[in-house]
């Protein structure tokens, strides 16, 4: 099987730098990514997804600032979790390969 993501999207929120326990930085951001088709009033709906970065990648993006244009691949990386009732919290983040700012 195939894990595999690409898209074209807009940053929403910008970069956030955070660190593992055991010290190593990553970043995330999220990105906002038009759908396909445009709703009854010509507008376009759109989804938006957590993207986790890693290691040579989160110094490519320092100067990358919100609503600038990319194209990512990666793959998904789900981060479910169980909440204190015991219900399940399902989500799905994308974690990027490689990124091409297309605006800045």
């Amino acid at each position: 099987m195939l894990n595999s993501v690409n898209m074209v999207g807009k940053i929403k929120d910008g970069l956030v730098i955070k660190e593992t326990a055991n010290g190593l930085q990553y970043g995330q951001f999220t990105i906002e990514v038009d759908r396909s088709y445009k709703k009854s009033d010509s507008s376009k709906d759109h989804d938006t997804f957590m993207v986790t970065v890693w290691r040579s990648l989160l110094e490519s993006l320092q100067g990358v600032q919100t609503g600038s244009f990319i194209s990512l691949q990666g793959r998904l990386a789900d981060n479910n979790f169980v909440k204190d009732d015991g219900s399940v919290s399902y989500k799905v983040d994308i974690v990027a390969d490689r990124i091409e700012c297309l605006s800045r």
